[in-house]
């Protein structure tokens, strides 16, 4: 099975990398022989979508300068695929926006094949905050749109730096809904 793990957050060291780092860790535990790869959104150029349809013409590859067209390919080539975002304003970062707003160059490729994705949103509010479930929302729709699989859809929260890895109630639901997705 060949894994792909999103950092949707501009820091490729903070609480979404923490927690895409247990998810790592516990499936390969479960997966002995998956294939993981892990890249965060932080680290690359991600330009928005023009709607120029260039992509509609050559495959489904934008022709943008950027790194989205390498990272669109790679989720395509993907069994499973595992995005973790901070919440910026009661939304996924622009990065990961920006990113899901790529999916449009390989749409009709998308629409052709099964996927499986799950989702993790961190934010410093707490879990009752409407903020979680309209991102939840998003994130649903957005994978009911190629009618994907989600395999969990979790919000957790942390704040500063290092917090996710402090609260031990987080750490053990995420290694849970790990060892539910891979025990089924």
């Amino acid at each position: 099975m060949k894994i792909l793990l999103i950092n949707g957050s501009p820091r490729s060291d903070g609480n979404c990398n923490d927690a895409l780092d247990i998810i790592e860790k516990e499936v390969l535990k479960h997966e002995k022989e998956a294939i993981i790869t892990k890249l965060s959104l932080g680290d690359k150029v991600l330009l928005g979508c023009s709607q120029c349809d260039d992509c509609k013409t050559n495959g489904g590859n934008c022709t943008k300068d950027d790194d989205t067209c390498d990272i669109i390919n790679k989720i395509y080539m993907a069994d499973m695929v595992i995005i973790s975002s901070p919440v910026y304003w009661w939304n996924v970062t622009g990065q990961l926006k920006t990113l899901i707003d790529k999916f449009y160059s390989k749409e009709d490729e998308f629409n052709e094949i099964t996927k499986i994705i799950g989702y993790l949103t961190i934010g410093s509010a707490d879990q009752d905050d409407d903020q979680y479930h309209f991102i939840k929302k998003q994130l649903q729709y957005f994978a009911d749109g190629f009618d994907w699989d989600i395999a969990f859809n979790r919000s957790y929260t942390a704040d500063a730096k290092g917090d996710l890895l402090k609260n031990k109630d987080v750490i053990e639901d995420i290694i849970g809904v790990v060892k539910r997705t891979f025990t089924k």
